[in-house]
């Protein structure tokens, strides 16, 4: 067998392995569900930096609000059958100043839940099921 081949087969076998960008997991309690979001460390990145109690709130809530409407446009879905039930904001785990809002809402009696970064950067996010006892 001809080896000298062998280098560039591994290199266009796991060519797709080194492009591939690491995700954070955000794990969120919210009214006894458990959401689970994945966000690149790029987005986190690019989203401003937030100091509580000493500058305003980079994206207030009716940004917040218009971002997850625009997302909802471009799923194709009608933003006026999603009714927003709750927002919560908070920071985002293990990244100091990093701050996301929480959106729930109902759609066609199902509850269905966004993150909203603070440069407005809209990620939908799934409920984990509850577990049986």
């Amino acid at each position: 067998m001809n080896y000298r081949w062998f280098p560039i087969l591994l290199l266009i076998a796991f060519g797709n392995a080194w492009s591939y960008e690491v995700r954070v997991e955000i794990v969120e309690r919210m009214d006894d569900s458990m959401v689970v979001g994945f966000i690149s460390e790029a987005d986190i990145q690019a989203s401003r930096p937030w100091t509580p109690m000493k500058e305003p709130v980079p994206l207030d809530i009716d940004a917040a609000i218009g971002a997850v409407r625009k997302q909802l446009q471009q799923k194709r879905a009608d933003p006026a059958s999603f009714s927003i039930t709750e927002i919560e904001l908070r920071q985002i785990p293990q990244h100091e100043g990093r701050w996301h809002y929480i959106v729930k809402g109902v759609s066609a009696g199902k509850n269905a839940y966004y993150f909203v970064l603070m440069n407005g950067k809209v990620v939908p996010v799934i409920r984990e099921p509850e577990s049986y006892k």
